[in-house]
């Protein structure tokens, strides 16, 4: 058995002149009519791809050759496919009777039109993000996010206390056991990072240090790309974030 092809010219060189002549006109009016599509073989058939999804297939059977415009197409321009066999999704045609350039333009230009109307709509791009974290004691993580941090309680049950941060829920949800992760769970953005690590120090809040890490005195560290972070743990040893995000005007300054 030969290999599979894996170009559509290794496709078409195996046939026979008369359907590879039929199949590469259809490729060139598909071409046409969807310049930005690209070539693949789908199914172990010619095909073309749009925007990373497919278009249309078309090959070659024992007698005859097809193209695969899907159903919607087709049924728009059924008057037109009179003289063709055409079921759902599919036209058959012989070789030596190959389609008019112009039908398959109309045909593309149709699944093209589709497509358009059928596009994914984005699943959670614009949906609003909840942010997740562990208490084995709900009355002092309360005391924590509430008044050491500020955040606003939205409410509260046996499973969960629900805080506004700046329009994040933030959900704590009440475990029996936990063991803190090794890495930041929870983090915020802030205009001063010095100002706000300052101002928690005074609520009794310690910044972490660790090993190899240029930290500041106030326990801020600047990284290569010029954001500055500093570190500390809520009381169930949960690993939470400070980060001063680069500002153009510094760095812009860098680059004099």
């Amino acid at each position: 058995m030969p290999p599979k092809p894996q170009t559509v010219d290794e496709y078409l060189a195996r046939l026979s002149r008369d359907k590879r002549s039929a199949l590469e006109q259809l490729r060139r009016a598909i071409r046409a009519a969807a310049p930005k599509a690209e070539e693949c073989i789908s199914y172990q058939m010619p095909a073309f791809r749009l925007d990373g999804r497919m278009l249309v297939w078309f090959g070659a059977a024992t007698n005859h050759c097809a193209f695969y415009p899907g159903a919607a197409p087709i049924q728009a321009l059924k008057d037109q496919l009179e003289p063709y066999d055409a079921s759902k999704g599919t036209i058959r045609f012989p070789p030596d009777r190959p389609l008019p350039a112009a039908l398959v333009r109309k045909l593309v230009k149709a699944r093209i039109a589709e497509r358009a109307v059928t596009r994914r709509p984005p699943l959670l791009t614009s949906r609003p993000i909840i942010a997740f974290v562990a208490t084995t004691n709900p009355k002092r993580a309360k005391a924590f996010y509430a008044k050491t941090l500020g955040l606003r309680l939205l409410s509260e049950d046996g499973f969960a206390l629900v805080f506004d941060a700046g329009g994040t829920m933030l959900r704590v949800a009440t475990v029996e056991t936990l063991q803190p992760a090794g890495y930041t769970v929870l983090g915020w953005i802030v205009p001063d990072i010095a100002k706000t690590v300052r101002d928690l120090i005074a609520r009794g809040v310690m910044f972490q240090r660790y090993d190899g890490m240029r930290q500041d005195d106030l326990g801020v560290w600047s990284s290569p790309g010029g954001a500055r972070v500093a570190w500390f743990s809520d009381p169930d040893g949960n690993t939470l974030s400070l980060t001063e995000l680069e500002r153009p005007a510094r760095r812009n300054a860098g680059q004099r």
